[in-house]
């Protein structure tokens, strides 16, 4: 009898369950009973991303690192130094971009404030870890490995977070999420520098990594979700991993436009200070364009994620990587001096930096919010292909016979304006008319 019993309530509960998750009056009356989109608590919400992407600002970093355990011959003993050591930081890049596609099934299988602690113990001990290195493959797997999947992880978490919380001004919140990247990049290399100079480059990890590890834990303290998951571990990976995404045509061309993009993005970063000492001026030179180029970069996240809000995430990618090409095409290219080289480096800061901001509204826009978690994860499968663009270049200038990178500049160039073509297809497949927000 009691056995009857029990099983006549857990059948009662059940169906109350069934009925309350298909009632679409208790649906609107636990909806309204969330947190408002682009509210308050949305705010905190973004602040929270943007503090869990500091980490990522350590791309403006390893050039000076490098250029430490070059100077002080911390490798001597090992051939090849300088390329190990780019390799270092390549690996970095290339694995804070490739394992975003397995962090965003980590993100659908495991509980959110989870995924988080395992990125910041990841990054923060691949930095202590990076302090006591005594042979360049012990960066590899500390840096490179470790803080590399540690980056991927939280760029993840901010790239499906920040949708569930936004809808009129999901642009200025992934502004204000990526922005924080340049603020590191203007505060933290005089800070590397001053540390390296007095207490060595070993205090200089383990300081980087207590500062990630505080701040990616006060976001892990703010960040939560909107809507409480109901999905089980199956059918989270099952979201993430849902390739019918690559039939949406629009989605398959830019999965494309993205990593082509990106080519650009990097010849600029990896092949500004080259050339600007390539044109005889000196390091301190170099350095203030990719300063400079940082600094802008702040507010130009900042304005790609307004103008996103206003006229549209496609419009504004569109717009935005077409003034790159003309800036490379028609600025770079005549670029002989440092005031007309600041020039380009005030207008790349402004515009070269928007794929992050701009990409994750313009895929919601393209798939709709069913299928963006499986984009965001299949989205990551391309972007390694946007590390060749440096290799590419350097190639390209071995037969150089023009001088001052005339091949890379003229491919970057090209490069962007066929981003910019691809978008534009994008536009003219969602809506007819020009003139309108998309």
């Amino acid at each position: 009898m009691v056995g009857l019993l029990t099983k006549n309530k857990l059948l009662t509960v059940l169906i109350r369950k069934h009925v309350e998750d298909n009632d679409p009056n208790h649906q609107e009356e636990v909806f309204s009973e969330l947190p408002p989109m682009d509210g308050k608590h949305a705010w905190m919400i973004a602040a929270g991303t943007a503090l869990i992407s500091v980490p990522v600002s350590f791309a403006y970093l390893w050039g000076l690192i490098q250029d430490y355990y070059e100077k002080n011959e911390t490798f001597v003993t090992e051939p090849d130094v300088n390329m190990r050591l780019t390799t270092v930081g390549i690996l970095n890049q290339s694995i804070g971009l490739t394992f975003c596609f397995f962090a965003s099934i980590l993100y659908s299988i495991m509980p959110r404030k989870r995924l988080i602690l395992l990125g910041t113990v990841l990054i923060s001990g691949g930095f202590v870890s990076a302090a006591y290195a005594t042979s360049i493959w012990h960066l590899y797997l500390s840096l490179g490995l470790c803080s590399g999947s540690g980056a991927a992880i939280m760029q993840s978490v901010c790239v499906r977070t920040i949708p569930e919380w936004f809808q009129k001004q999901i642009g200025l919140a992934f502004g204000i999420q990526f922005a924080v990247t340049a603020v590191g990049g203007l505060t933290f290399p005089y800070m590397v520098v001053m540390i390296n100079n007095n207490l060595g480059i070993a205090w200089t990890m383990k300081i980087l990594g207590l500062i990630f590890f505080v701040t990616c834990t006060c976001g892990l303290a703010i960040i939560k979700h909107r809507i409480p998951p109901k999905t089980t571990v199956k059918q989270g990976f099952k979201q993430a991993t849902d390739f019918r995404v690559f039939k949406n045509k629009l989605f398959l061309l830019f999965f494309f436009t993205g990593p082509i993009q990106l080519i650009g993005q990097y010849i600029v970063l990896n092949l500004l200070p080259l050339y600007a000492t390539a044109i005889g001026l000196s390091g301190y030179h170099a350095a203030a364009t990719i300063s400079t180029m940082a600094g802008i970069g702040l507010l130009g996240k900042l304005l790609a994620g307004l103008v996103s809000d206003k006229i549209g995430p496609v419009n504004t990618y569109m717009i935005y990587t077409s003034v790159c090409s003309i800036s490379v095409l028609f600025v770079w290219m005549f670029a002989y001096n440092f005031v007309v080289l600041m020039m380009f480096a005030i207008l790349m800061g402004f515009f070269f930096y928007s794929y992050p901001v701009i990409a994750p509204p313009v895929t919601l826009a393209i798939v709709g919010f069913d299928l963006y978690p499986a984009a965001s994860t299949v989205r990551g499968l391309g972007f390694s292909v946007a590390l060749v663009g440096p290799v590419l270049s350097s190639y390209m200038e071995n037969s150089n016979q023009n001088g001052y990178y005339f091949y890379s500049k003229l491919f970057c160039g090209l490069v962007y304006a066929l981003a910019g073509i691809m978008c534009l297809i994008i536009k003219l497949q969602m809506t007819n008319k020009f003139f309108v927000k998309v």
